[in-house]
């Protein structure tokens, strides 16, 4: 007997096709009525006819099992070997890059570094560790040092010294708070007198972290160079302004995280109005007016 597949819906087609052939023999050997009812008779013994005919009938129907079984076979071999069968049963794709064991890698191609935070950086937990890592004490230091500069000069303008005391990083701290304040509120385009108010429409931590007086001295005299020697490097460098602080941060940033290996450089457009020689202006962006950067993706 031929080989049967389990597959039912394979079994329905094998019969279906089974019958189709014996037809097709019946209407090429049948002449008169008397051997259509013969042949009518042979179609219910249906295994003599499988054993009677050596000719084609026998040659058509053992081509089918053998089909299937070779499909079988296929399949078998994809699902125990590293290969896919394309969809027409005779393409096979390999799972893996055929690249000879004996080959080495390139030295240029080993990752050596594995992507995220370094060492100095991943046992980090709460937002104001990370933040000083990058904004470390130097960094403010250089800005209390060149603030107080800055402060000296302006000094014999006020007529009361405490109107012009010098700072400290302490204080520089709490005015970059505030100003991160400002930015989560939401009061970026708020008056600095609203903030302050103390009639319950304004925000309290603003007036116990230091007067508004205060404030508004500190933003009209902090800096981050110093101011004399800031026209000769201006010729050669257009970031001399924050290039001290500037540097020391994408330092921090590269000691602090490490990128992967397949990165894309990207550019972003900062919204910026102030006074700027590289700002830019591209009418297609949110912010039409900015300064041009770029970065690692």
């Amino acid at each position: 007997m031929p080989a049967t597949s389990d597959d039912p819906s394979s079994m329905n087609q094998y019969s279906y096709e089974k019958e189709q052939r014996l037809l097709q023999h019946l209407m090429e050997t049948v002449d008169t009525d008397e051997e259509y009812l013969d042949a009518d008779s042979d179609l219910d013994e249906e295994p003599n006819l499988e054993q009677g005919e050596e000719g084609q009938l026998n040659h058509e129907q053992d081509d089918s099992p053998s089909r299937e079984s070779s499909e079988e076979d296929i399949a078998t071999a994809s699902r125990n070997s590293l290969t896919f069968v394309g969809k027409d049963k005779q393409t096979r794709w390999k799972k893996i890059s055929p690249m000879p064991r004996t080959t080495k890698t390139r030295s240029e191609n080993i990752v050596k570094v594995l992507p995220g935070p370094s060492r100095l950086t991943k046992n980090f937990k709460s937002p104001l560790e990370i933040w000083k890592f990058f904004f470390c004490d130097e960094i403010i230091n250089i800005i209390v040092v060149y603030t107080n500069k800055m402060i000296e000069t302006v000094q014999a303008s006020f007529s009361r010294d405490r109107d012009a005391n010098f700072t400290d990083s302490e204080e520089i701290y709490a005015l970059l708070g505030l100003l991160y304040l400002a930015g989560k509120y939401r009061a970026s385009h708020l008056n600095l007198d609203d903030l302050w108010k103390a009639d319950g429409s304004g925000i309290e931590i603003f007036r116990l972290v230091m007067s508004l007086r205060r404030f508004r001295f500190l933003m009209r005299v902090i800096r981050f160079d110093d101011k004399t020697t800031r026209q000769d490097r201006v010729k050669i460098d257009k970031l001399a302004p924050i290039r001290e602080i500037f540097d020391l941060f994408i330092e921090k940033c590269r000691q602090g995280y490490h990128h992967s290996e397949y990165v894309t450089i990207d550019e972003m457009l900062l919204g910026f109005r102030g006074h700027c020689s590289f700002r830019q202006y591209i009418p297609s962006k949110p912010n039409k007016y900015g300064i041009k950067s770029f970065s690692n993706v």
